[in-house]
């Protein structure tokens, strides 16, 4: 049977045989007097219960049982019109009691519910943060840098092995490994040399255990097709493109030679993300335009012989980022007016950080100007390194670098290319 049935028919017959017994207790008690009308006492009780309908209902039965006993057993009471009239009233206002408490009660409970499922819903999220938060915390301890340090380092390194050209020294490049594991948390990867397209099989450098390289494993040979990074993913397993290795990462200079593959066989699962995979690219793109510096800095220098060799090497790296790695770079014109302050460019050239290029006079070695590239730096570093220069001019002169005479110009690189260094001289000259 239907619950919902079972319990209309329950609730009924509570209704019906209630009032009965109260009438069967009268009968019984033929004769005695009662100030109080008790056996009203039963429709008030069920429609304390189960609400007005119910009691009401429950009245009705009592009122036609007791008539029925007056027309056949001659039961009767001197004021069964008022005991009536007011029974109905007492069971009506006992109905209304209920049915407002029963809705409150209703919503208490729909509201508890409610509460309890946000509690717990806020009690998963809470575990998921806390996790989420540990997790930071590790990251930040294990890898607190960004990639200007991480490009610090390698230039650093770059600048004591003097790895150029054809040179493809091991110490050298076991050291940039070395840097490319600790801040892409590689565990187990080795650097192959590109002949012609061709992956040679023995390594220039590796990392962790030893390991023999597949030429014709599906990521490598993507990424020689490509020249774009590739990692092994669940849709490439689910495709069934099984590979052995985890990421291969191709070393192509700003040209597009690609120089070597550094082919990863082991790495953490949460280093395979978008941030880090981005830091790889971009040391190894730096890398390799170092290693082809002979060969890329002569493009821009052809173009603008004036531009000193590390300035085009710096103009040609970040524009290679930019394009391949999608890491942003700054160059800033400063040039005299008529009644420019000297001095400036001695005080700005003195407060140099980093990686940033200085070249000084690049409009007119016979003019003084001041040309810098901001190396990962927006729109907003872009602006603090501006108001730095204005407050050492104010510190120093008493004014800011435009009241001092001095023209600013500013803008991103877009390819590193010699004829795009060439347009933005041209318009200031």
């Amino acid at each position: 049977m239907d619950p919902e049935l079972s319990t209309i028919l329950k609730k009924s017959a509570e209704a019906v045989l209630l009032p009965l017994l109260a009438l069967v207790l009268l009968y019984l008690w033929t004769g005695a007097h009662f100030d109080y009308p008790w056996w009203w006492l039963a429709p008030l009780a069920i429609a304390l219960r189960y609400g007005v309908a119910y009691g009401i209902g429950s009245g009705l039965v009592l009122i036609v049982g007791y008539f029925i006993e007056i027309w056949f057993f001659g039961v009767a009471r001197s004021q069964a019109g008022g005991e009536i009239v007011g029974g109905l009233i007492a069971t009506y206002l006992a109905g209304l009691y209920a049915s407002h408490s029963r809705s409150r009660l209703i919503e208490a409970n729909a509201s508890l519910a409610y509460l309890e499922e946000r509690l717990e819903s806020l009690t998963r999220v809470f575990y998921v943060t806390r996790l989420s938060h540990s997790r930071l915390e590790e990251n930040l301890i294990t890898k607190s840098y960004d990639l200007r340090t991480a490009l610090d380092a390698i230039a650093a390194e770059l600048g004591k092995s003097e790895i150029q050209g054809t040179q493809w020294p091991s110490r050298p490049l076991g050291h940039i490994l070395q840097m490319l594991a600790y801040y892409g948390r590689l565990s187990t990867a080795g650097v192959y040399r590109v002949v012609n397209d061709a992956v040679q099989p023995e390594p220039l450098a590796y990392l962790g255990s030893p390991f023999s390289l597949e030429v014709h494993d599906p990521l490598v040979v993507g990424v020689i097709e490509n020249q774009q990074l590739a990692y092994y993913s669940v849709d490439q397993i689910l495709a069934g493109q099984a590979s052995a290795y985890r990421v291969v990462l191709p070393m192509t200079a700003a040209d597009g030679t690609l120089l070597a593959l550094i082919v990863v066989v082991d790495l953490p699962l949460l280093a395979v993300e978008e941030e880090n995979l981005l830091t790889l690219a971009a040391m190894t793109a730096f890398v390799a335009d170092a290693i082809r510096a002979g060969q890329l800095t002569p493009a821009v220098r052809h173009v603008v012989p004036s531009c000193p060799t590390e300035f085009a090497l710096e103009w040609i790296r970040l524009g290679h980022l930019q394009q391949h790695a999608k890491v942003h770079s700054s160059w800033i014109l400063m040039t005299p007016g008529p009644d420019a302050k000297p001095g400036v460019v001695e005080l700005i050239h003195g407060a140099r950080r980093g990686l940033d290029q200085y070249w000084r006079s690049p409009l007119d070695p016979a003019q003084p100007g001041l040309m810098v590239l901001l190396v990962l730096a927006g729109q907003g570093a872009t602006q603090g390194f501006l108001q730095r220069v204005d407050t050492l001019c104010r510190n120093h002169f008493g004014a800011d670098l435009r009241t001092l005479g001095w023209a600013v110009r500013q803008g991103q690189i877009r390819k590193g290319s010699g004829q795009e260094l060439l347009t933005l001289l041209q318009k200031d000259s």
